[in-house]
């Protein structure tokens, strides 16, 4: 909400967290075979769409890359 952190899916299929005030990636998260065509963000929850043609759910207070595949 404060614009603090920043989400960016990658054509290998990863999602990178980037902390914005100090400009350094905090986390990355693997799941997709192919590139994330889309990210939906929810306060620590973030869905992510790729060409693999699966959806990701993932929390990002849990250690685990994502919690649920669709």
């Amino acid at each position: 909400r404060d614009g603090s952190t920043f989400a960016v899916g990658t054509q290998t299929g990863d999602l990178q967290i980037w902390d914005t005030e100090k400009g350094k990636m905090t986390r990355t998260l693997t799941g997709h075979d192919g590139r994330i065509c889309s990210v939906a963000w929810t306060n620590s929850f973030v869905s992510t769409g790729s060409r693999d043609r699966n959806i990701l759910n993932r929390d990002l207070r849990e250690n685990r890359d994502y919690f649920a595949k669709l």
